[in-house]
C-alpha cells in the first residue's frame, strides 16, 4: 500500500478511535475516574486546567495502551509476516499516544502554542479550539444535553460527519436497547423522570 494512503488511513482511523474512547469516557465511565491527570467531571467544569498539565500527565495512559497494543502488533508480525514498522502503524501509534496532548492544545491559548501547531489547528489538521469548543459549549450542555457531540480528538474532521448523522446518540440508543446501559448524560433525566411517577 502506498505510504501516503497508509498515513491518511491511520490518521482517520485513530481520529475515530479517539472519538470512541472519548465518548466511552464521557458517557460510560464514572465521572470521578481520572484520565490525563484529572477527573472527567473536573475537566468539563474547568476546561482550561488541562493546558497546565505536563506532557507525561496527559499522555501516560495512552503510552500504557500503546505499549500493550504494539506488543500485539509485534506478535502479529511474527505470525502473519507483515512489517511492524510500516507507515500505517507508525502514524497510528505516533498520533495515538499523543491524542491527549492534541486535546490539551485545543484548550491552550494560541499565544502559548508554537505557531506551527496553531497553523495545523487553523486548517483542521490537528484538533483546534473552534472544533473542540462545540463539545464543551454551554449551548451543547444546557440545551442539547451533556457532551453529546464532537468527540474525535486528533483532527476533529470526523466530528462534522458524525455529528451531522447524530452517530453518538444512535450508538447510545443501540447500547441501551442491547444492554440496558444508560449513558451518563441521560442518567439524571431518567432518574428525575422515574422520581416524578
Amino acid at each position: 500500500m502506498d505510504s501516503l494512503i497508509q498515513i491518511l488511513l491511520a490518521y482517520y482511523i485513530i481520529d475515530f478511535i479517539s472519538g470512541v474512547g472519548h465518548w466511552i469516557i464521557d458517557q460510560y465511565i464514572p465521572q470521578d475516574v481520572e484520565f490525563g491527570g484529572e477527573s472527567n467531571a473536573n475537566h468539563h467544569k474547568f476546561q482550561g486546567e488541562i493546558a497546565s498539565r505536563s506532557y507525561f500527565e496527559v499522555t501516560k495512559e495512552t503510552y500504557y495502551i500503546a505499549i500493550i497494543l504494539y506488543i500485539l502488533v509485534l506478535i502479529g508480525s511474527f505470525i502473519f509476516g507483515y512489517n511492524p514498522l510500516n507507515m500505517f502503524i507508525i502514524t497510528f501509534f505516533v498520533l495515538g499516544v499523543n491524542v491527549n496532548e492534541f486535546h490539551k492544545w485545543s484548550h491552550t491559548s494560541y499565544n502559548k502554542l508554537h505557531p506551527f501547531i496553531v497553523f495545523l489547528q487553523k486548517y483542521n489538521i490537528l484538533l483546534g479550539h473552534d472544533n473542540h469548543k462545540r463539545h464543551h459549549s454551554v449551548e451543547n450542555h444546557i440545551i442539547k444535553g451533556k457532551f453529546d457531540v464532537s468527540y474525535c480528538l486528533i483532527s476533529g474532521q470526523l466530528n462534522y460527519i458524525l455529528d451531522y448523522f447524530n452517530f453518538w446518540n444512535y450508538a447510545e440508543i443501540i447500547i441501551y436497547n442491547v444492554s440496558g446501559l444508560v449513558a451518563n448524560r441521560h442518567k439524571n433525566t431518567i432518574i428525575s423522570y422515574h422520581d416524578k411517577n
